[in-house]
């Protein structure tokens, strides 16, 4: 941490614990825990370095994408090995299902529309999704009219982008208006369909979408200013 040569070591081992929190995400995939725990604590030791008290948010705000994107690299570079063949099959499954639902329906269907299609339960459907979920780039053009998912609650960094775009994204979040918050925390953090939203917040679905639509672009603009 800047200006203090042994602050770096006292913050790393001041949040060993936020690294097994993280690392407790991956519980029941399959994963060495203690590996990623050291993969994770690489990514908490770049955050100590980096960490400038200047940024205006606390240590921990900073460190948790750090720690949470070196594990995804860890996974992601290790290729689609580390996701069982049963789970890549569920997934084809399940994406298969949802094209044929929004093709019948003209929606977005739910988690359970889908299950329900793919001959899946609940949970395979979940461990499969978790499994296959894409590191995420906010700063690539939003398309999310498909109802593609845009996992902001778990923001894992991609070579070349700055750390400190997941501080910002949060930030962004808190500056839009109250009723687009919403919207993107049920969407997006607790994974609502868009007709489960319009029902909740009693709007028309083709509001949701426009909203949610022009909700991502001022989080787009939030990362890119």
């Amino acid at each position: 941490m800047s200006g203090d040569p042994g602050a770096g070591d006292r913050g790393v081992e001041e949040h060993i614990g936020l690294v097994w929190s993280i690392v407790n995400r991956f519980r029941g995939r399959g994963e060495d825990l203690e590996e990623l725990f050291q993969v994770g604590c690489v990514g908490l030791l770049k955050a100590a370095h980096r960490f400038d008290p200047s940024y205006g948010t606390q240590f921990s705000t900073y460190a948790v994408p750090m720690v949470l994107g070196e594990i995804r690299r860890f996974l992601r570079d290790a290729g689609p090995v580390r996701v069982g063949r049963r789970l890549q099959e569920v997934a084809g499954r399940a994406a298969q299902a949802r094209a044929t639902l929004v093709a019948r329906a003209g929606r977005e269907p739910s988690l359970a529309e889908i299950a329900s299609e793919a001959g899946l339960s609940p949970a395979e459907l979940a461990e499969a999704r978790e499994a296959t979920r894409p590191v995420l780039n906010l700063t690539a053009p939003a398309s999310d009219e498909d109802g593609a998912a845009l996992w902001l609650d778990r923001v894992a960094m991609n070579s070349g982008v700055d750390p400190a775009d997941s501080i910002a994204l949060r930030q962004a979040l808190t500056r839009l208006p109250s009723r687009l918050r919403r919207i993107v925390e049920l969407r997006f953090f607790f994974d609502c369909s868009q007709a489960a939203v319009a029902r909740r917040l009693r709007l028309s679905q083709s509001q949701v979408s426009r909203l949610e639509r022009q909700a991502l672009l001022a989080l787009r603009r939030g990362l890119e200013s």
